[in-house]
């Protein structure tokens, strides 16, 4: 897996590689003929295999992994702007003009 990260960093140089390992998740499909459709969060139980459903389970797998990384940047942001707001209440902000510009994008 990690000459996929240096492959995908030699033409992506802004991904994190040190941080890669921490947003990824597992999921299985399982065929089993006489069963109905069974889903969980560890994997699904199907009567029959499609050809659409390792590209819709990555998706979904993708998609959670994005919303977990963008929830935990929001919880950092969040926490600095409270920070700030907590100063600028006080009257004592003390901030450049580069940090202010960060987060009012």
């Amino acid at each position: 897996m990690n000459r996929f990260f240096a492959y995908i960093h030699s033409f992506e140089p802004e991904i994190e590689l040190e941080s890669a390992g921490r947003y990824t998740d597992d999921y299985s499909i399982h065929i089993s003929v006489n069963e109905t459709i069974e889903l969980t969060d560890e994997y699904v139980v199907v009567p029959e295999y499609e050809s659409f459903y390792p590209e819709l389970i990555s998706t979904v797998l993708a998609k959670s992994v994005a919303l977990e990384k963008t929830e935990e940047q929001l919880g950092k942001m969040h926490d600095t702007l409270e920070t700030m707001i907590n100063r600028l209440e006080k009257g004592k902000l003390r901030i450049g003009n580069k940090e202010v510009a960060r987060f009012s994008r």
